[in-house]
């Protein structure tokens, strides 16, 4: 999971700042509600990691806190801040943590199953992968709209 969202760094272009708040379709989260939902998300994730669980804390699937957050609103500083941060902070403690205690056991609150704790990252790093994936189809859905304005 180690740098998993630095990923987007590398190669193509930055969206412009009109971009990034831009909803291209009215529906579908602008790039900032996607970034900010990474940080609403991650105290779902370190919640995973927390000593004496027996169940998993479920997400949320309605993504209430993400609607209701208006991270368009936001300074795209801030926003990122968390983005950066917020996983970082989940990596360093996962990495603190003994064998014993990632192969402890908690029921997966949907899928009905026990999980061990190391098995709830690739959750999280997959949920991280489908946004980060969602970002690039807004700037390109973005570009496109762009271009066909010209």
């Amino acid at each position: 999971m180690q740098g998993h969202r630095a990923r987007p760094r590398g190669g193509g272009r930055r969206p412009n700042a009109a971009c990034i708040a831009r909803r291209y379709d009215g529906e579908t989260w602008s790039i900032q509600q996607n970034v900010g939902h990474f940080a609403d998300l991650e105290a779902l994730f370190a919640s995973w990691l927390d000593e004496g669980a027996t169940t998993l804390r479920p997400a949320d699937m309605t993504d209430q806190k993400t609607n209701e957050a208006n991270h368009n609103a936001r300074k795209t500083s801030e926003v990122l801040a968390g983005f950066r941060l917020l996983p970082e902070q989940f990596v360093t403690r996962a990495e603190s943590l003994d064998t014993a205690y990632l192969a402890r056991l908690a029921m997966h609150p949907r899928a009905h199953v026990p999980m061990r704790v190391v098995d709830t990252m690739p959750f999280h790093a997959e949920h991280d992968d489908h946004h980060l994936a969602r970002i690039r189809e807004v700037i390109r859905r973005n570009a496109q709209q762009t271009a066909l304005r010209r």
